[in-house]
């Protein structure tokens, strides 16, 4: 009896957590699903979203009604999250980042796996994906510090909470800037997470310049994949120079 239960319960737990961490299985899900992710946008106070994807910028957060979400739009996030020139674990972070499931404290708190919503930093307020990626004190200064990389490909003033979030940014760029500048994004939300993790285990603060490193390390490496897949001068032309 005590063996059957136990088998019991290990069907139980690999039904439940199968399903959650299988991501090729979560990325199939219907498009409509982004609509409950978005809910916490609003564009009440500015335009609405154009066709193509690319969001004028503002900074109104309230509720997203559902119909004001074009279907090209919603199709052009879930193309960046699965984006293939992003590496696996930048495709795996936008996805979690676009899905709602980055495990931040606030969806923990929601869950009763942690005792408070609010940031491990002094002085924040609540751990969002927001907070994390764009308000945190790190995250500006870190922002900042790579303001003058970024703006190589777009614009530094057309980078809202939309661009970090979910690769939208306002205005026409081209195909391989928004490519470029949204790999950087990603290199950089890779580094803030990896620094909030340090924080929570390890109760180890990184300092900006620590931060920036690991970040410019993989768009080292975005370039070197650019330069083995295209060529030595299709690549420099993409990013500008021979390093990044």
């Amino acid at each position: 009896m005590a063996k059957l239960l136990q088998a019991a319960r290990k069907v139980t737990v690999t039904q439940i957590i199968t399903p959650v961490y299988n991501s090729g299985v979560q990325r199939n899900i219907s498009r409509c699903t982004i609509c409950l992710t978005l809910k916490w946008m609003d564009y009440s106070s500015g335009p609405q979203p154009p066709g193509r994807g690319l969001v004028s910028g503002h900074k109104a957060c309230a509720t997203f009604r559902k119909e004001t979400i074009p279907e090209q739009t919603i199709q052009f996030i879930w193309q960046n999250a699965s984006l293939p020139d992003l590496t696996n674990r930048h495709q795996d972070l936008a996805w979690l980042t676009v899905r709602g499931a980055l495990p931040v404290r606030s969806l923990r708190y929601t869950r009763n796996v942690v005792s408070t919503p609010l940031c491990p930093r002094e002085d924040c307020s609540e751990e969002s994906v927001t907070h994390l990626f764009a308000h945190c004190g790190l995250a500006e200064k870190v922002w900042r510090r790579m303001k003058g990389t970024v703006s190589r490909f777009i614009p530094s003033s057309c980078v809202m909470e939309d661009s970090l979030i979910y690769g939208l940014f306002p205005g026409t760029h081209t195909e391989t800037n928004i490519r470029c500048c949204w790999q950087i994004i990603n290199s950089v939300k890779d580094a803030l997470w990896s620094a909030r993790n340090l924080m929570v285990c390890q109760h180890t603060e990184m300092s900006v310049g620590e931060c920036c490193r690991p970040a410019h390390s993989r768009l080292q490496e975005y370039w070197l994949r650019d330069t083995l897949k295209l060529g030595a001068a299709t690549a420099r032309a993409r990013w500008g120079r021979t390093t990044v």
